[in-house]
């Protein structure tokens, strides 16, 4: 057994009886031992630091471009007031759900230029949804997709937020009772895009084979 399959044996398996043939195909190419490698190191290291501890723009160069998703979400309390005239369209200043969803989309969209070490993302599509919850919470949520070499999670998460703080800023006039509460990452995926096609063909069999422990997507 090579070292790539001991270490995700002792990570993912109690038994190593079970990589047998995956040791016979990883030692034919160090490719594969390298990218099983990097998923068994990347949750003992924060990325965005270096080996000296100092500030880390992440290089995604050698990541294979991906279909990513991610879904935040965050929730707004207001006085029991203020939530009726948001939930009913008849604050002074305007359509606030409306507003928001824009405030959502423009936060989302503009996620590497407020997160500093955040990655330029092209984004394909971003939704935000507004949902009144009794007796006083506005529930905003934010879902954002791509397809690039990095996830969209921070676009979605500062999407809500800016969000959040477009819907503070619509309702302020009537008092300062409002809290910004639960921001949270509700759903994070990714999924290969014709990753059979970017591989060298003599590689295209062996990665059908080992796709499931090295979790290529």
């Amino acid at each position: 057994m090579n070292a790539t399959c001991k270490l995700i044996s002792r990570r993912s398996l109690a038994g190593c009886g079970q990589f047998t043939n995956v040791c016979k195909l990883c030692t034919q190419s160090k490719q594969f031992e390298r990218a099983a490698l990097v998923q068994v190191e990347r949750g003992r290291k924060l990325t965005h630091l270096d080996e000296r501890g100092k500030i880390n723009h992440v290089d995604v160069s050698s990541k294979r471009t991906s279909k990513r998703r991610a879904v935040a979400e965050t929730r707004v309390s207001l006085s029991v007031e203020v939530f009726k005239l948001v939930r009913d369209n008849v604050v002074k200043k305007g359509d606030v759900e409306s507003t928001v969803k824009i405030a959502g989309v423009m936060g989302a969209k503009m996620t590497s230029q407020l997160i500093p070490l955040c990655h330029n993302v092209q984004l394909d599509h971003v939704d935000v949804e507004v949902d009144y919850e009794e007796p006083n919470y506005v529930i905003i949520t934010v879902s954002s997709s791509c397809e690039g070499k990095t996830g969209v999670e921070m676009e979605s998460l500062t999407g809500a937020t800016i969000a959040a703080l477009t819907l503070y800023d619509m309702c302020k006039s009537y008092g300062h009772d409002i809290t910004i509460t639960n921001t949270k990452l509700l759903l994070k995926s990714k999924r290969a895009v014709n990753l059979s096609d970017q591989l060298p063909e003599n590689y295209t069999k062996m990665y059908n084979k080992l796709r499931n422990v090295l979790k290529f997507y």
